[in-house]
């Protein structure tokens, strides 16, 4: 199994789930439930300046804007791999693979 990429470029918003929210196990399938619809709210932007104009802008008329934070993503390090350099030669030691 591979980890794709796709669908990776976004910036997005999560909500965070108080830890009093009240929380049940679903007695015919087994799910953990809860009442709050936001707790499995995520939204997604094109572009981090879009995600947090759109935060700043939430209550604006009624209360202070939501608190967040930007957390930058980590930057992919892409090592070039070819199936041809299993067969080339080397003057170090082999490797030994143990199958059983």
């Amino acid at each position: 199994m591979s980890s794709g990429k796709d669908q990776t470029r976004f910036w997005r918003i999560d909500f965070d789930v108080p830890e009093m929210a009240e929380r049940w196990e679903n007695q015919l399938i087994g799910w953990a439930s809860s009442a709050d619809p936001m707790q499995s709210l995520r939204l997604k932007f094109l572009n981090k300046e879009d995600a947090i104009q759109f935060a700043e802008k939430q209550g604006k008329h009624l209360a202070p804007s939501w608190n967040y934070y930007v957390q930058e993503p980590k930057s992919a390090h892409f090592k070039k791999k070819e199936y041809k350099t299993n067969f080339l030669y080397s003057p170090d030691k082999l490797r030994w693979i143990q199958t059983k």
